[in-house]
């Protein structure tokens, strides 16, 4: 999820043990599924503030390795969705 209503943002994703001594990442096909801004209208009330969609989430495919870099636009949900290795 990106909060920022201004700018996107670039992550990298890793996956730890439980113990925290092994790291693994997405490898091979990554399912990106985005919700971002121009999908919505956000209609603002303070605390019960609200978006309301105006059309589907946006999906792609992309490349996952351990040095991957995952793209969230501004204001937006994004789900991954992969093999882990």
């Amino acid at each position: 999820m990106n909060k920022y209503h201004e700018e996107g943002h670039n992550v990298r994703v890793a996956f730890t043990d439980s113990e925290g001594k092994r790291k693994q990442f997405y490898s091979g096909a990554v399912d990106r599924i985005t919700f971002e801004a121009s999908e919505y209208q956000w209609h603002p009330n303070g605390a019960d503030g609200y978006a309301k969609p105006d059309g589907p989430a946006a999906r792609s495919k992309v490349e996952g390795s351990a040095q991957a870099s995952y793209s969230l636009p501004k204001a937006s949900i994004t789900v991954l969705r992969g093999r882990i290795e």
